[in-house]
């Protein structure tokens, strides 16, 4: 090829082709006796292994999940008999937390609390009763700050036990938990 005037260089063809096999002899010679990946046998190994321990590790955080979620519940229906109860105190006037047993299900009349207890069954509950089939229950808190008394039983999926229980004179709310 001839050179022009006005341009800087040119690479012959014969130059083009023997840099572009110089360079797939190089990357041939670089992964000489190299492998790379993983073979079907090392990632079978590895799904077996994952797989293995999501058996054992997936139950026992599904239960973990769980438990906690009723802890939360109960935790729940807490603030809203303390917070009840603060109502009370604070409006000078009675407020009345209804409890129905047979859904359960609790609200604090007059206001937008409501709430209920998935997985926890409900066991001895002591209230102030509306209804002689004992389906309707209440705690009642004055404006003295104490309270008509109770006492519900919860049990949860674990078998673990919990109790609540309202003073009658203070209106305190005490939990105590028995079992695992």
């Amino acid at each position: 090829m001839p050179e022009t005037e006005g341009t800087a260089m040119t690479v012959p063809k014969v130059a083009d082709t023997a840099v572009i096999r110089g360079a797939s002899q190089t990357s041939k010679q670089l992964f000489r006796g190299q492998e790379s990946g993983f073979t079907l046998l090392e990632l079978l190994a590895v799904l077996a292994l994952l797989t293995l321990l999501m058996g054992l590790v997936l139950p026992d955080l599904l239960k973990s999940y769980k438990r906690e979620q009723e802890r939360a519940n109960i935790r729940r229906f807490l603030s809203i008999l303390r917070t009840a109860r603060s109502e009370a105190v604070t409006r000078h006037q009675r407020v009345r937390l209804r409890v129905d047993i047979k859904a359960g299900r609790y609200r604090v009349e007059g206001f937008a609390s409501h709430g209920a207890f998935p997985g926890l069954r409900l066991e001895n509950p002591h209230l102030v009763w509306e209804d002689i089939d004992r389906r309707t229950g209440f705690i009642i808190f004055y404006r003295d700050g104490s309270s008509s008394g109770g006492r519900l039983g919860f049990a949860d999926s674990t078998g673990r036990q919990y109790r609540v229980e309202i003073e009658t004179v203070t209106g305190r709310i005490n939990l105590k938990v028995e079992g695992r």
